[in-house]
């Protein structure tokens, strides 16, 4: 893997978030999901997707050389309990992380200034 393109999850768009699930390896469901998880519940998908409005927002990672999505990056904006997360698939994940350093920067900025913001700092 050469590149990675980011782009907007699009609202509903579903292969994108299936595709990363399924390149995850079981060790990394597990403590993401802190248990066993062979498959996405629906409702699990539902939520993932529905992004675009009321500050929930996410971006995708695709290797440009295969089209292949190997990341998602998600993001909900609220000032109580604002969170931040990034999953690769597990072939990619040394790689693509190094590559999407700078969301995750970002990622930690926006945490910081809204924390900020909220707090009245």
């Amino acid at each position: 893997m050469d590149a990675i393109a980011l782009r907007p999850l699009r609202h509903g768009e579903r292969k994108p978030v299936l595709d990363v699930f399924a390149g995850l390896s079981e060790r990394s469901r597990r403590l993401r999901f802190l248990g066993s998880k062979p498959r996405l519940p629906e409702r699990d998908v539902d939520w993932l997707v529905d992004v675009g409005c009321c500050g929930r927002e996410a971006v995708v990672a695709i290797d440009e050389a295969t089209g292949r999505t190997v990341g998602l990056a998600r993001f909900v904006r609220d000032a109580d309990a604002p969170e931040a997360e990034i999953a690769f698939e597990s072939s990619t994940s040394g790689r693509a992380a190094a590559s999407a350093g700078s969301c995750s920067t970002s990622c930690g900025r926006w945490r910081s200034s809204r924390a900020s913001s909220a707090s009245g700092r």
